[in-house]
């Protein structure tokens, strides 16, 4: 079962990464967060005002560091597992993400 999970991971960062060749994305918050509803769920759960979910009038790195500020109280639940996964996977990063190192 863990070697199936592990094919599926590398199998869904290929294809991530193929996609990131063929497509323009405006910024990091548009890639990283941009359809993944479990993200906004979780920064909605932990107080952060709708605004920097949805908000027309609040910019992409407000809305990226709104995540940020939540990535630690999602410790046990899937996006911080995935978010750990994807700063490894794509940058080669092996630190957890929080607002201290978010630049």
């Amino acid at each position: 079962m863990q070697q199936k999970c592990q094919l599926l991971i590398i199998i869904a960062i290929s294809y991530l990464k193929w996609l990131q060749m063929i497509i323009k994305f405006r910024s990091i918050t548009e890639i990283w967060l941009g359809g993944d509803h479990y993200k906004w769920r979780a920064v909605r759960t932990n107080g952060i005002n709708e605004k920097f979910c949805t908000g027309e009038d609040t910019t992409e790195w407000e809305k990226f560091e709104k995540w940020v500020e939540t990535v630690p109280y999602t410790m046990r639940n899937p996006p911080y597992h995935w978010t750990y996964l994807e700063l490894k996977t794509a940058f080669g990063i092996n630190k957890i993400l929080k607002f201290q190192n978010r630049s």
